[in-house]
């Protein structure tokens, strides 16, 4: 197993954490609170790598109190991410990769920072369309 890269999650209580093969991947997908995300790959069952939650499957419709709360366990057991982290993982983790999570072992890396963004700001700094 070689880290290549961290990323600033929100999980929930109910993450699974274990080893996984990622079975499915979803450009926009509806979520069980009626908002959307954009690049979700499965990890399990109900469980998701996604970005933050969109109004509609539109990227200028962010909901900006998830993408602040990044760091913050809120999520019903999904792994967000902003935009660009969940691109990445739905561009370089093809269908069938394993995923690993061993709440015993300490990241090499840092923490990634979170600077917020405005409440009146719909869109995700982070997404490769706006930049």
């Amino acid at each position: 197993i070689i880290p290549v890269k961290a990323m600033l999650t929100s999980v929930g209580d109910d993450t699974p954490i274990g080893t996984f093969k990622t079975p499915e991947k979803y450009r926009w997908r509806l979520m069980v609170n009626d908002t959307y995300t954009q690049y979700a790959t499965r990890i399990t069952q109900g469980f998701l790598f996604h970005s933050i939650t969109y109004a509609t499957p539109n990227e200028n419709n962010l909901l900006t109190v998830g993408y602040n709360g990044l760091g913050v366990s809120r999520s019903l057991g999904c792994v967000r991410l902003n935009c660009r982290n969940s691109k990445w993982v739905y561009d370089n983790c093809h269908l069938g990769t394993t995923v690993y999570e061993d709440a015993n072992v300490a990241s090499p890396f840092d923490k990634p920072e979170l600077v917020p963004i405005s409440d009146q700001q719909t869109w995700d700094p982070t997404d490769p369309k706006f930049n």
